[in-house]
């Protein structure tokens, strides 16, 4: 079972590359592009300055709380002390 998900993983992984790659080639991004169909959908249906704004501010607070949901599952690149392998005879300015 783990290996039908690490394949399914690894093929998601590549195959939304490859799309964001197509998407990035033709010079369209997908989630500006919905959110501003759905900003104007509700806009024509509720005309209020703050579901307006909301929809302004709407990629930064989806980009921070992708920021924050990566940090807490995988703390800050580089800092986790099992990844470092310092071998003893590596001079001390390396370290």
């Amino acid at each position: 079972m783990a290996k039908k998900s690490s394949l399914f993983i690894r093929e998601s992984v590549i195959g939304l590359g490859f799309l964001s790659g197509c998407f990035t080639a033709i010079g369209i991004d997908p989630q500006d592009d919905a959110i501003r169909i759905i900003g104007e959908s509700v806009q024509s249906v509720y005309p209020d300055p703050q579901v307006s704004y909301l929809f302004i501010m709407l990629p930064t607070i989806l980009l921070l709380i992708s920021l924050i949901t990566a940090y807490l599952k995988g703390g800050m690149g580089g800092s986790s002390p099992s990844s470092l392998h310092i071998s003893p005879d590596c001079p001390s300015s390396y370290r």
